[in-house]
């Protein structure tokens, strides 16, 4: 790794010429080390371990980086400063050669970026954006160029890249001391330069992968939803797009489409919720939102129709967009369905932790598959229509089922293939990739950024939504309509719910049990006691999936094969079918994304969200009965990191470990500070669980929480 100064660019510059503008060939990386730094009686010291989180509620927080690191293709140089990386970009600029910088996790270093767009006055252009503070690429208009985030592309660390992509260079772990103050005169030992320049070496590793599939470094997707939607679109007619932008829906239905549309069921059986069981068994439905591609949607324009109409258009084929009022609503089941925060309106609700058990009323806007869905699982007094929409049901277009197949058939084929674990994981991303592609929503994607700050999102109104529209329908990149999403997650939330709770999809009882043995379900799994008594509704699941594909296969004449390629030993994986997952001698989850789980060969695991998986399980001390209310994941089990940000950071002379003091005047900074993470349960949520098994009568139930709900307030 060599000094800046010594930076040696590629000449003659390989490029790429694209809608009049001159891409540059080189793959040009960046990575940045930083220090937090926390202010203790005067100093800035690194943080304490022994000290509780709260302990640095009101401590002043900052963080500054301390070396950088620039790769050139395989070359890597470092600077120390951000008036040496300026200086660096200002050696590789060209102003008719645009230059792409790949950064991982650019999310992270952009917030330090801002330093040194303020200082030299660099405009920050054509921003893609999740969400504030989450940039995928931007440009800096003066200098001509372009940061990519390569996380975005590949959805993996940089460790995990290293694994899957590199054959040259890997991902060095834990050279690095985090919680050692540094600064840009710390002198690094050649341990940590070596970690430095690995980092950029492993991420050019990576680049070059993508850069020799697509021929072009500019030509590489920015997300891993870009890769399917480029090999999607090369498989598709020119005249597909033109159709997809016809069905492109009005601002009031795309924003009645937002409202309905909701992800997957997560939950745990709130009678089971605090209990260990043993021998609990798990099965998942295979590729679960693929197999719902493979349903009908709503494929014409929505068009508005009287509510008295609606019992008239619901003895039709068509796909209703319902905005509507239930009054007296009470769950027949202990796994409850409708979320409380997609109700506009709910009025004396009792809540299984976010799941409406029953409320005096509330307003939704759902599907027809939701709506059937709730008339079967609720008792309801009064239901009133007040706005409805309705498309007619088809499938999706033939050449999408057939692209959705061959992902299937091609990570099928290549499951447990020796030397091809690379290749496989690249087309199960691709594979899911395709929901992901059918959800995104171009309202919600047009996050701003000027004069060096970011933008609110702008207000959701009906011109605005219009406008954005109108720019759809200008492109043409059509490939994907925003309601195959919305319906895609109703699909399998009915094939999961109806399941767990003993139906068929078509809504027959068939297993009572189902209700009770189920233990905890999560988007296209289930997790149940005494599996051998309920594969009943499985093998009936199953049975429905088979007509259901039959159905497609006939219509678009495929070959059935499609639905059941056969992996490298022959056996058949029949798409959607329900499959045994795993079975725990031990099981207890304390509710949604919190279990513990002992698996067959005796490890005990556990999955809290926002803890670390690979560590959290130490926190339990190979004791199941540990995971409950107040367990305390601490800074080594919890493995969690704190992303403060830093808009207004205040100038500071830092110490480093070594004794030198310099002076940052950085405005802009992430603060990483590591983290502790309690179990805790909802008040009510608790009381729920301690008073179900008191109550034979729901509605007693249900009192008793109201009345300590009114209490509570």
């Amino acid at each position: 790794m060599k000094h800046f100064t010594m930076i040696t660019d590629i000449k003659p510059q390989p490029t790429y010429k694209r809608k009049k503008r001159t891409y540059s060939e080189v793959i040009y990386s960046l990575d940045i080390e930083t220090t937090s730094a926390f202010l203790i009686n005067g100093k800035w010291c690194p943080f304490d371990y022994s000290k509780p989180t709260k302990y640095y509620k009101d401590k002043e927080k900052c963080a500054v980086m301390y070396i950088g690191m620039f790769g050139i293709e395989s070359n890597v140089y470092y600077f120390r400063t951000w008036d040496e990386f300026n200086d660096l970009l200002k050696r590789i600029t060209h102003p008719s050669i645009t230059k792409i910088i790949y950064v991982h996790n650019l999310a992270f270093e952009f917030q330090f970026l801002r330093n040194v767009f303020s200082k030299y006055g660099y405009t920050v252009e054509n921003m893609l954006a999740r969400k504030k503070r989450k940039p995928i690429t931007f440009e800096i208009k003066e200098l001509n160029i372009i940061f990519r985030c390569s996380y975005c592309l590949t959805n993996l660390s940089l460790e995990k890249c290293a694994e899957k992509y590199n054959k040259k260079y890997f991902k060095l772990a834990g050279d690095l001391d985090y919680n050692v103050i540094r600064g840009y005169s710390t002198e690094l030992t050649p341990e940590e330069l070596g970690y430095c320049e690995n980092d950029i070496t492993t991420l050019f590793e990576t680049i070059s992968v993508f850069r020799k599939e697509y021929r072009h470094t500019e030509r590489i997707p920015l997300t891993q939803t870009g890769e399917v939607r480029r090999a999607f679109s090369k498989f598709t007619p020119f005249t597909y797009k033109d159709w997809v932008k016809d069905l492109i829906p009005q601002p009031d239905v795309f924003l009645l489409l937002m409202g309905a549309f909701a992800g997957g069921l997560t939950h745990s059986n709130y009678i089971r919720t605090s209990k260990t069981y043993n021998n609990v068994v798990s099965y998942d439905i295979t590729s679960s939102y693929p197999t719902a591609m493979l349903y009908k949607y709503p494929m014409t324009q929505f068009k508005e129709i009287r509510p008295q109409d609606f019992d008239l258009y619901s003895k039709g084929s068509y796909a209703f967009l319902i905005c509507v009022r239930f009054e007296g609503v009470r769950c027949k089941y202990n796994n409850a369905y409708i979320p409380r925060f997609k109700c506009r309106t709910c009025a004396r609700d009792v809540l299984d932790n976010g799941r409406l058990i029953s409320c005096d009323l509330c307003e939704m806007i759902i599907t027809d598959i939701d709506y059937n869905i709730i008339m079967s699982s609720y008792d309801i007094e009064k239901v009133t229509i007040i706005s409805c929409h309705v498309s007619l049901y088809r499938y999706l277009p033939k050449k999408f089922v057939e692209f959705v197949l061959k992902l299937y058939a091609d990570k099928t084929t290549l499951k447990d293939v020796k030397g091809k674990e690379a290749f496989y994981t690249k087309q199960k991303q691709m594979l899911n990739s395709m929901f992901g592609c059918c959800c995104t929503n171009v309202i919600r994607s047009d996050i701003g950024y000027s004069d060096n700050d970011w933008e609110p999102h702008k207000a959701l109104t009906l011109e605005y939504v219009g406008a954005k529209l109108d720019e759809q329908r200008e492109s043409n990149n059509n490939l994907f309509a925003y309601q195959w999403g919305v319906w895609c997650t109703a699909h399998a939330r009915r094939a999961l719910y109806m399941t767990l709770t003993g139906r068929t999809q078509t809504g027959e009882i068939v297993d009572t049990s189902m209700d009770y043995d189920a233990v905890y379900y999560d988007t296209d799994s289930i997790k149940m006691l005494h599996a051998d008594r309920h594969k009943e509704i499985f093998e009936l699941y199953d049975k429905y999936v088979v007509e259901q594909l039959t159905a497609i296969t006939k219509y678009y004449k495929l070959p059935y094969e499609l639905i059941e390629p056969e992996d490298i030993n022959g056996v058949k994986h029949h798409l959607g079918f329900f499959d045994l997952d795993g079975v725990y001698t031990e099981f207890r989850t304390e509710g949604s994304k919190r279990y513990a789980y002992r698996t067959e060969d005796g490890k005990l695991k556990c999955t809290v969200a926002g803890v670390s998986t690979s560590k959290g399980k130490n926190a339990l001390h190979d004791d199941i009965e540990n995971f409950k209310k107040g367990l305390v994941f601490d800074y080594d089990t919890a493995g969690k990191l704190t992303s403060i940000y830093n808009d207004e950071q205040e100038p500071v002379i830092i110490e480093d470990a070594q004794g030198h003091k310099d002076f940052y005047d950085d405005s802009y900074a992430t603060v990483l500070m590591p983290a502790t993470y309690t179990l805790n349960i909802d008040n009510l949520y608790e009381r729920l669980i301690e008073w179900a098994a008191d109550f034979d009568n729901i509605n007693d139930l249900i009192n008793k929480m109201r009345e300590a709900k009114t209490n509570d307030m």
